[in-house]
C-alpha cells in the first residue's frame, strides 16, 4: 500500500504512544522485492502501519510478518522507548531513513530513554549494527541511547512517529524534520 506524503503535512498528531509494544525485527512471512517481514504490533495482534519504514511513499522497506507466539518474545525493553525505523550501515541510506523518526524525540508526549532500531541485516549481537549510525546520530547533538534488537522484544511504552523523511517523494521532509 502506498503512502501519501505531503512535505507540508505536520506529523506530530499523529505520533503513537504504545503501551507493551512488541517489535519484530526478523519475523516469519513474505519478503516482497526490497522488504521484508518485520515492524510494530500492538499488544493485541495488530500490526502497527505508523511503523512501516518506506524507502519512498511507494516502496517499503519492512512488510507485515507473521504475529509471534508468547514464547518467542525474547526481549524487553524498559521506559519510554522512541521507534527508529530501520538502522542502515549505508551511509545515504542511514541518514535519509534511520534519521526519519528522530524528529519525534522533540514532539513526544513523554521523555525519551532510548531509541531502539532495527537492524537492516541480522546480527550474532545486534548492537554491532550501530557504530555505522552513530556519527550521524552523534551530529544532531542530545540524542538519546541508541538500542538495537534482533529477536522480537516487548516495550513498555513505545512511541511511534510517522516517518518524516526518505528519498524521492519523500525527500522534501515533513516539517518537524525539517
Amino acid at each position: 500500500m502506498a503512502l501519501r506524503f505531503d512535505p507540508e503535512q505536520h506529523l506530530a498528531d499523529q505520533v503513537e504512544v504504545i503501551e507493551n509494544a512488541i517489535i519484530v525485527p526478523f519475523g516469519d512471512g513474505t519478503s516482497k522485492n526490497m522488504a521484508r517481514p518485520a515492524g510494530v504490533f500492538y499488544p493485541d495482534g495488530r500490526y502497527c502501519e505508523t511503523a512501516q519504514t518506506r524507502r519512498a511513499s511507494n516502496r517499503p522497506t519492512i512488510v507485515e510478518p507473521r504475529f509471534p507466539q508468547p514464547e518467542e518474545i525474547s526481549g524487553h525493553l524498559s521506559g519510554t522507548v522512541l521507534f527508529g525505523g530501520l538502522g542502515y550501515g549505508h551511509f545515504g541510506h542511514a541518514l535519509c531513513e534511520s534519521t526519519a523518526r528522530l524528529w519525534g524525540i522533540d514532539h513526544s508526549p513523554e521523555s525519551i530513554d532510548q531509541v531502539v532500531f532495527i537492524p537492516k541485516r541480522q546480527f550474532t549481537w545486534p548492537s554491532r549494527s550501530l557504530p555505522p549510525l552513530r556519527p550521524i546520530i552523534d551530529a544532531l547533538g542530545n540524542i538519546p541511547d541508541l538500542v538495537a534488537v534482533g529477536s522480537p522484544t516487548r516495550v513498555d511504552r513505545l512511541v511511534v512517529p510517522p516517518q518524516g523523511f526518505g528519498v524521492n517523494d519523500m525527500i522534501g521532509a515533513c516539517p518537524e524534520f525539517r
